[in-house]
């Protein structure tokens, strides 16, 4: 008996919540545009769309002015390096000339005060 009260009270319970559950639902409400409204969001959406075109040419023209720094900057790095090498290529020679020119002073310096010995 316990158990058919219970089941009859869940039940009733369970009804109750049923006709409370459509007021609960989503709500949906029909919305109606005048002819100037929808004119005025469809020049909103054409200007947007004006305005979106306009963005992605600008975003074009800077790749490209990206692009044309980034092949200038390649170029002189490469310029850089080669003068660079270059510089280090006469450093070398000099240094070489200097020590050769500086040995064979002392060579002949070496020789004279033997000779005049």
């Amino acid at each position: 008996m316990w158990i058919k009260s219970k089941k009859l009270l869940l039940l009733l319970v369970l009804s109750l919540l049923y006709l409370f559950v459509p007021s609960i639902s989503y709500s949906y409400a029909d919305v109606v545009l005048t002819d100037k409204e929808a004119q005025e969001l469809m020049s909103e959406i054409q200007q947007s769309k004006k305005d979106l075109t306009e963005l992605k040419n600008q975003l074009n023209e800077a790749e490209t002015q990206l692009n044309d720094v980034k092949s200038t900057y390649e170029e002189q790095k490469k310029s850089y390096e080669t003068q660079l090498k270059e510089e280090r290529k006469k450093s070398t020679e000099a240094k070489i000339f200097a020590g050769s020119a500086s040995a064979s002073t002392l060579i002949l310096s070496v020789v004279l005060f033997i000779v005049l010995l």
